[in-house]
């Protein structure tokens, strides 16, 4: 299993390095298409922690992992947290914010939270024909 596990400055200024460190380690895995999908959901959860999350010298702490069949992404704040909606609900229409939720839920297999909130997972299977691949290359 490859995983990593890094740490960020809590704060907007991190985030895009988060993000693009994130998609590196996804890219042994995905296509163009599905790695996009990775950055966005991923982007979102960061931009979310950063936001929501911030607290003067604290960190985000960021870990992947990938066993062949799912990258795995936890995203983890230091914030007071939240209750995230249990129901796929979008915001109501033309809302100015509160897509991210929406936007990650889309774009991953599964998003779960935990640690009140403060605690992202995102989750996206990989194909069928890239677990066979992988599996081949592993044997």
């Amino acid at each position: 299993m490859a995983q990593f596990r890094k740490r960020f400055p809590a704060g907007h200024e991190a985030t895009s390095e988060a993000r693009r460190t994130i998609a590196r380690f996804a890219a042994s895995w995905f296509d163009d298409e599905a790695l996009t999908d990775i950055q966005l959901a991923a982007g979102e959860a960061l931009a979310n922690a950063a936001e929501h999350g911030f607290r003067p010298g604290t960190e985000i702490e960021i870990r992947c992992s990938c066993d062949g069949h799912a990258l795995v992404i936890e995203i983890q704040d230091a914030g007071t947290g939240f209750r995230p909606p249990r129901r796929r609900k979008a915001p109501p229409s033309g809302a100015p914010r509160g897509y991210g939720i929406t936007i990650m839920r889309t774009l991953m297999d599964r998003v779960r939270y935990s640690q009140n909130g403060t605690r992202v997972r995102l989750t996206k299977f990989l194909s069928p024909a890239r677990s066979a691949t992988l599996g081949e290359e592993l044997a």
